[in-house]
């Protein structure tokens, strides 16, 4: 039999995770139970098991409205004929080759041990009968048959809170064989085991998903979802939707996951939910409804409920007698009557039938727009006589004329009319039918239309009183195009257009040829509004309307606004995206109390650097915005001795047990033993502490999806939700990009606060500290082999041994070029090609690696290479320092000053070369300098032989010098350092340093032209340009002297970790607190509260850390100036007589002027 999510076994009423402080009942009522294709079925009570087998004689068909009877009773078995007395029975799971898991616990003390049974019924024998001691729980499933092996997992959760999961094979003959274990090694965390393999863990704020039949632990989810201790985990078909719900402690309440758009939805009912699951109509592509069962009055009730719609109210099925024996699977209804199985499809035809019309009459139309993947619903409707009226406008005398002159569309709210006004403007009026007396509302919806074409037209109203019209325009009988619009009220009782789209065909059939509510559906209407001819208009002011609409409630935010903040991007709408920000601030804020509420910020920084790159404005805002988060869980202040903007998460890591694992954990365990009796020995002795304890608030970074990495289960579900061809969906394979938004954003905005700041220590501290040094002493290697080999070594290292060293080398240098430098470029072509410093590092690997081939070839090597060698060499080592803070914040301020004066340095440079040009032009020689032929020509001055030092010879007497020079000092190629233009340049640079030995052999009276140079360059450059380049530097290091400027040269060490060194296990780290000082958290919100206090974007605080600071929040305020106003209010209006009417003037919630009049 096929396997899907609609034969997955769940029981009902069976408390699947228990905590410490919570004693499991034994089983009083009877427990029913199936196995996963439906072949068995058994209940359970604290005295016997009783088994049913489905009748083969008749086809189970659950898409069948009939319900189906299965009377084939095959067995009872006694509780104590399988354990003894003093164990009860409290969990029970059934397989489809009918063997039971039975777990057991000690009636006295259920702390003792819980050992799981797997019980063969057929043979009458037990497979296994372990005793797990001093478990917190024990759960056992049978998972998804595989190559016709059952496989069935045990999971326990022992005295360290360690979760262990053991997986088993069962074998035809019933033989048992393990073949996985896996252990956390994080405690504390509550967890669900699910039939598909799957292994649900979570601590507060978080819960993770792993994989446990693919024999790794493969992580594959991530969900931001306050998990209880006790919880039930249910997935749709597609395995696109999750839903968890709490079933102990809050059973009202249930939350959705949305892998498309990475939200959870959150629900709170009136009413307690027994026991839920998903079920899905064919009608609508992209729903599944959660359906519900309800214990009211001694009877069931079950509820279809829209997971997307928060304000949408429960539809009731069914309700049926209560009966304890019952079991929800999907919309399949399995009960025991009259000791007989019984299968009932809860959803007939008559009931999809009459769920459809009030799917339709209750669903607002941007909602069915998704689940209908766009307009061609709307198809079934045009067609109803009493929905659909045609009407045309044709042109008479060079006029428009209306045929009909009106049209009415009366719904069951609203009343449409559509009329002709000034000739050539088409008017959409609105008014809500229960009100009689209130004013219509009115829309020009088409202010030009063309005197040289006519128009066919035909509109209909939805069964949600949307009203749709279709319009043809023609130009001698040939069309033009054919529109579609929409349009509906919003909040306001405002006229909205909700749907615009228009194609060149005039037959249409079904709507499939307009366009899809998506990325390129707002691309090309919020392209139009940077049309010079658009702004201003009826149009333009439309879509920019409609564009907003659907980010005016959060149900309709959630659905598109990632899409639209794209296009927003694309199109360069600022308005747009400074109103998704608002929007996502606005939704969070409004109900941050509840903690996956912060997914709804994944949908700015799941774009973050995208943004970044076009409009770093809203980067800041959105920054500015969420500065101060308080962990999405309810933490209140703790003690402990941790740092300051400590980050830490609470990520659990599913590890398989092996031979070294589990010496580890005994190890561990000893020294956890060893500590504790330490510290018990230090309490007794002393209350000192050593490092004493802070008091301590934690913080949340508020950046999902952020620093997570795409994981290939979640790329391959996007594939297979938009590709249906398997040549399509390989192609999208190779274009997977799994780097995370850390990787590709850095910039001070992001660092220059304590949400960053924390992000860095966290994965600083986590894994980046380890690579690094790791990585520097791999390359301390690496430089010493090559320095003893090419430094003079014969006088202490044998040639032997000198060249095993550049072997060394070698090997080295390619390893490190390959792990790092090759990758990066291959990964980020462009990105590395325009980063000056990677050719730095590039040198620093290949002259040593050429060197070492050369010496090796030859047996030896140019001086000059192994000097440039190790200068590059040494200044690589000495650039590893800048990932120590201590030295860090000193490299980060050169390399980001250096960076910064740049350009003037170019400036610089071709000052330099006009001079050098100069000065070359003017004081080159006119014959080729040969030193080994004097040339003393008179017509060549700056001959090197003219200009070199000469000496006369003195008389005896010392009274007469002779006029011929009787000794010269040899020119050689530095006599006239003018003489070739390279040299020029360095003559030029040694005049700029104070040197003017390059002019010494000239005579300045005899040459003007040199003055005047010499002095113009000494007062541009000397002066003037190194004194303002030293003002430059001076600004430059205030401006650098920063901590962020550390903390991005940190992030972008972490960022080439995480890219070259990280394995896919180790980038599971998603969701990052830290630990603030409360002395630290006051003075921060202080500074905030004085910073942005006239400002618009100021951050969001929550009322608990004001509370902190004793600080009033300004909403509450707010809310007790409203309260006493709408009081003074409704004290005047319950005096009011008749024929009064009362005038009230308010501002800033406070009641400023009031009047009464009397009517006429």
């Amino acid at each position: 039999m096929a396997k899907s999510e609609n034969e997955i076994k769940i029981k009902i009423d069976d408390d699947l995770s228990k905590s410490i402080d919570d004693s499991p009942e034994s089983v009083k009522t009877t427990q029913l139970i199936c196995s996963l294709n439906k072949e068995y079925f058994a209940t359970y009570d604290e005295k016997e098991i009783v088994i049913w087998k489905q009748n083969k004689n008749s086809i189970l068909s659950f898409d069948n409205e009939k319900t189906k009877v299965h009377d084939e009773k095959v067995d009872s078995i006694a509780i104590n004929s399988i354990m003894i007395n003093s164990y009860e029975i409290y969990k029970a799971n059934i397989s489809d080759e009918n063997l039971l898991i039975l777990i057991f616990r000690e009636k006295k003390d259920f702390e003792k041990d819980s050992p799981p049974v797997i019980y063969d019924v057929d043979n009458k024998r037990v497979l296994m009968n372990n005793k797990y001691k001093n478990c917190l729980d024990v759960q056992g499933e049978f998972l998804e048959d595989r190559n016709h092996v059952n496989y069935v997992t045990i999971v326990e959760n022992d005295y360290k809170k360690r979760l262990k999961v053991h997986s088993y094979s069962i074998e035809k003959s019933n033989y048992i064989k393990l073949q996985h274990s896996y252990v956390t090694l994080d405690n504390s965390g509550y967890f669900y085991l699910h039939p598909e393999g799957k292994l649900y863990y979570g601590r507060e704020g978080i819960m993770q998903q792993w994989n446990i039949k693919d024999g790794i632990g493969t992580f594959e989810y991530e969900y931001y979802f306050h998990c209880p201790r006790s919880f039930q985990v249910r997935i749709n078909k597609d395995r696109s939707l999750l839903a968890f719900r709490d079933d102990k402690f809050d059973k009202k309440s249930f939350s959705i996951f949305s892998r498309k758009f990475d939200i959870v939805f959150s629900q709170h009912l009136e009413f307690e939910i027994e026991d839920f699951g998903f079920c899905k109509i064919e009608e609508f592509k992209n729903l599944d409804f959660l359906i519900i069962k309800v214990t009211k009055d001694k009877k069931n009730i079950y509820y279809l409920i829209n997971p997307y719609l928060k304000d949408s109210l429960p539809y009731e099925v069914k309700t049926i007698e209560h009966d304890e024996q019952q079991l929800l699977i999907n919309e399949n209804l399995i009960s025991i009557v009259d000791d007989k199985v019984q299968i009932e499809n809860l959803l007939t035809e008559e009931i999809k039938h009459l769920l459809l019309e009030h799917i339709y009459k209750s669903t607002p139309t941007f909602f069915l727009l998704y689940i209908n993947d766009g307009i061609p619903f709307i198809n079934k409707f045009k067609e109803e006589k009493e929905r659909k009226k045609e009407w045309e406008i044709k042109i008479e005398n060079k006029t428009l004329t209306l045929m009909p002159p009106k049209t009415i569309h009366a719904g069951k709210s609203i009343i449409w009319e559509i009329e002709l006004v000034n000739y050539n403007q088409l008017k959409l009026i609105a008014k809500k039918s229960q009100k009689i007396d209130c004013e219509p509302n009115y829309e020009i919806i088409e202010e030009d239309l063309s005197y040289k074409l006519e128009y066919s037209a035909y509109s209909f109203i939805l069964p949600n009183d949307d009203l749709v019209i279709v319009m043809s325009a023609s130009d001698n009988n040939e069309i033009n195009f054919t529109a579609v619009n929409i349009y509906t009220i919003n909040t306001k009782d405002e006229i909205e257009t909700l749907y615009a789209s228009f194609c060149n065909e005039k037959e249409i059939q079904n709507f499939t040829k307009f366009d899809k509510v998506s990325k390129d559906y707002f691309v090309s209407h919020l392209s139009s509004l940077h049309d010079p001819n658009m702004i201003g208009t009826i149009t333009y002011n439309a879509i920019k309307r409609m564009v907003l609409f659907y980010l005016d409630n959060i149900s309709s935010f959630i659905l598109y606004s990632s899409e639209i903040l794209h296009a927003a991007i694309e199109t360069g709408t600022i308005e747009i995206i400074d109103a998704i920000i608002d929007g996502c601030i606005k939704y969070y804020n409004g109900n941050s109390e509840i903690s996956e509420n912060i997914c709804i910020l994944a949908i700015v920084t799941k774009s973050l650097s995208y943004l970044q790159d076009s409009y770093p404005y809203y980067v800041n805002k959105f920054l500015t915005y969420t500065v101060l988060v308080r962990a999405p869980h309810n933490f209140d202040i703790v003690e402990i001795n941790s740092s300051h903007l400590f980050g830490y998460t609470l990520d659990c890591h599913l590890y398989k047990l092996n031979i070294l694992l589990r010496g580890y954990l005994l190890f561990n365990d000893c020294m956890d033993y060893v500590n504790h009796k330490y510290k018990t020995y230090k309490s007794d002795k002393s209350d000192y502490s050593r490092y004493p304890k802070k008091t301590t608030y934690i913080l949340y970074v508020p950046l999902p999806k952020f620093v997570s990495y795409i994981s290939k289960e979640s790329n391959m579900t996007q594939i297979e939700e938009s590709e249906e061809n398997i040549d399509a969906k390989n192609d999208e394979l190779k274009k997977l990009k799994t780097e995370s938004e850390f990787i590709k954003m850095q910039t001070t905005d992001l660092y220059s606060d304590w949400n960053g700041e924390a992000l860095i220590n966290f994965k600083w501290q986590k894994f980046g500290k380890y690579y690094y040094f790791g990585i520097w002493i791999l390359y301390a290697i690496f430089l010493l082999a090559f320095t003893l080999a090419a430094t003079q070594p014969n006088a202490f290292i044998s040639l032997s041994n000198q060249k095993i060293l550049f072997i060394i080398s070698i090997v080295l240098g390619f390893i490190q070029l390959l792990m790092f430098e090759i990758r990066l470029f291959l990964r980020y072509k462009w990105r590395y090609l325009t980063d000056p410093w990677n050719y730095f590092d590039l040198s620093a690997y290949i002259f040593p690696i050429a060197t070492s081939l050369i010496w090796i070839k030859n047996g030896s090597i140019p001086i000059w290479t192994s000097a440039i060698s190790i200068l590059f060499l040494d200044f690589k080592f000495l650039l590893f320092f800048r990932g120590i803070e201590y030295f860090g914040v000193y490299f980060a301020i050169i390399l980001n000053v250096a960076k910064k004066v740049f350009s003037f340095l170019l400036i610089l440079f071709f000052v330099i070369f006009a001079y050098a040009h100069a000065f070359f032009a003017l004081l080159q020689p006119l014959k080729k300098f040969d030193p080994s032929i004097p040339d003393f020509d008179q017509n060549d001055p700056n001959s090197p032989w003219n200009l070199a030092s000469t000496y006369n010879s003195i008389s005896p007497d010392g009274n007469t010098v002779s006029k011929n020079p009787s000794l010269i000092q040899l020119p050689n190629a530095n006599t006239n350092l003018y003489e070739f233009f390279g040299t020029s340049l360095l003559a030029v640079y040694k005049l700029m340093t104070g040197d003017t030995g390059s002019l010494a052999p000239w005579v300045f009276l005899d040459n003007p032209t040199l003055i005047v140079l010499w002095i113009s360059f000494s007062f541009c450059t000397v002066i003037y340009l190194l004194n303002l380049f030293i003002g430059l530097l001076s600004n430059e290091i205030q401006n650098s002297n920063d901590k962020s400027w550390f903390l991005i040269q940190r992030a972008e060490l972490i960022a080439e970790i995480e890219i070259c060194c990280l394995i896919s296990q180790q980038k599971k780290w998603r969701s990052c607190f830290y630990y603030v000082q409360f002395d630290k958290l006051q003075m921060k919100i202080n500074e905030i509260d004085s910073k942005y206090k006239d400002s618009p974007y100021k951050p969001i605080i929550h009322s608990k850390l004001l509370n902190l600071v004793g600080k009033e929040d300004d909403k509450n305020e707010e809310s007790d100036q409203l309260k006493s106003t709408l009081e003074t209010i409704k004290t005047i209006l319950l005096k009011n007589k008749d024929q009064e009417i009362n005038i009230f003037k308010i501002k800033n919630m406070e009641m400023v002027e009031y009047k009464k009049k009397v009517q006429n």
